[in-house]
């Protein structure tokens, strides 16, 4: 299990890194995991953030992985 509570290490590093390299399983969970985000009314905006992002199709850009920025 992964635990990380930061919105920035989620959407600048984690989402990027994993996103379209996970295979099968592994995959779908990760992207249930984002969908969840959007959906749950526990979340805060800023995590939905990340859910609009997905949608949107920020991270579908090598560009996404801006650890450095």
């Amino acid at each position: 299990m992964l635990a990380i509570r930061d919105y920035e290490q989620i959407s600048r590093i984690i989402v990027p890194f994993f996103y379209n390299k996970l295979k099968g399983n592994k995959a779908r969970q990760f992207i249930e995991w984002i969908e969840e985000m959007g959906k749950n009314p526990d979340v805060s905006e800023g995590f939905k953030s990340i859910h609009r992002s997905y949608k949107l199709g920020k991270y579908d850009t090598s560009e996404s992985l801006s650890i450095f920025t």
